[in-house]
C-alpha cells in the first residue's frame, strides 16, 4: 500500500507544478478527509489548491500506520450515499455498525487517530 502513496505522490507533484494558484486553508484534518475520495475520483480535475491539499492528505496517511490509515479509509475514502432526497457521508453509527464495533469505540478511536493525523500533518507543513 505504501507505494500507493508514493506513486501517487509523485503524480500529484507534478501536477501541482503544472498548476498556478494557491489556495491556503487552515489545517483542519477533517476536511482533509472528508474531501478523500473526492480527490481520488475528480484527480485530472483538481485545481493546484486542491491537488496541494491531496498531497497534505496522503503524506500524511503515508506515516500513519497501515491499520489506522485503513480505519479512515472505511469512513472517508468512500462515496457519499443517498439518505432519503440527500446525499450524506455515512456517519460514526452506520461505520461502528458495519465494522462490528459500539458506537463509543468506534467514535473514540477514529477520533484518536485523526489527532495522529492532524499531528503528522501539522508537522510537515511547519518543514
Amino acid at each position: 500500500m505504501s507505494d500507493e502513496y508514493n506513486d501517487k505522490l509523485e503524480e500529484l507533484n507534478e501536477l501541482i507544478r503544472s498548476r498556478g494558484d494557491n489556495d491556503d486553508l487552515p489545517l483542519r484534518e477533517s476536511y482533509y478527509l472528508n474531501n478523500w475520495y473526492r480527490y481520488k475520483q475528480n484527480l485530472k480535475e483538481l485545481n493546484k489548491g486542491q491537488l496541494e491539499n491531496m498531497r497534505a492528505l496522503y503524506k500524511g496517511l503515508k506515516e500513519l500506520s497501515v491499520d489506522d490509515r485503513n480505519f479512515l479509509a472505511v469512513k472517508y475514502d468512500r462515496p457519499t450515499i443517498w439518505k432519503g432526497k440527500n446525499k450524506v457521508r455515512p456517519n460514526d453509527e452506520m461505520i461502528a455498525g458495519e465494522l462490528g464495533m459500539e458506537v463509543k469505540e468506534y467514535s473514540k478511536q477514529r477520533r484518536e487517530i485523526q489527532r495522529k493525523l492532524k499531528s503528522i500533518m501539522q508537522r510537515q507543513r511547519e518543514k
